[in-house]
């Protein structure tokens, strides 16, 4: 018995090692960048699959290249084919959703509970599967579902269709392209 449990856990530790290492490999897209002068970018293929007829991929493909233009600890340069290439980002919108109904929000306690029911805002969330590729070789070094969402009273849905494109491209930089974070004392 002692032996299954042992062989269990030996498992278990190798797996999460092994686990541990793929995901540091997909996060380590800012170090791996970050090492040359200019980083030249393709914005690939942007698709809609989510069946609302406000997204507009040219706007996101836009704001996304303005974000790219300013980044400051990566200087990276738009350019026009895959040929040219460092890296290649694409993504497919799967969901854009407005409604005047906020839904309840995960909160803990009956009181944060009760109030966030109570209180009637304005709600919008869009969600792009985002991927940054190798140019050269095809590999794929970064894919995440990047969610981002907005309450606010007096948002209608015409601006949240300005207002999403903006906060999920937040959201896909900081993922994507932010220094990692050390943990101190960590191997």
């Amino acid at each position: 018995m002692k032996k299954i449990l042992v062989c269990i856990l030996m498992g278990a530790f190798i797996l999460s090692l092994s686990f541990t290492a793929e995901c540091r490999n997909m996060q380590s897209v800012h170090e791996m960048l970050s090492k040359k002068s200019v980083v030249n970018v393709y914005l690939g293929d942007f698709t809609d699959s989510s069946g609302n007829s406000n997204v507009d991929l040219e706007n996101i493909k836009q704001i996304l290249e303005n974000a790219l233009a300013t980044r400051m600890t990566i200087n990276f340069n738009i350019v026009d084919n895959m040929e040219e290439a460092d890296i290649a980002i694409q993504g497919d919108v799967f969901e854009m959703f407005w409604t005047d109904t906020d839904p309840v929000d995960n909160v803990s306690g009956l009181g944060a509970m009760a109030m966030d029911a109570a209180i009637q805002e304005n709600y919008a969330r869009m969600q792009i599967d985002m991927s940054v590729i190798d140019a050269k070789n095809g590999k794929m070094l970064w894919q995440e579902k990047v969610k981002a969402t907005i309450t606010d009273n007096t948002m209608t849905e015409s601006d949240s269709v300005i207002m999403l494109p903006e906060r999920i491209t937040k959201m896909f930089m900081k993922e994507c392209f932010a220094k990692p974070k050390r943990n101190r004392g960590m191997l």
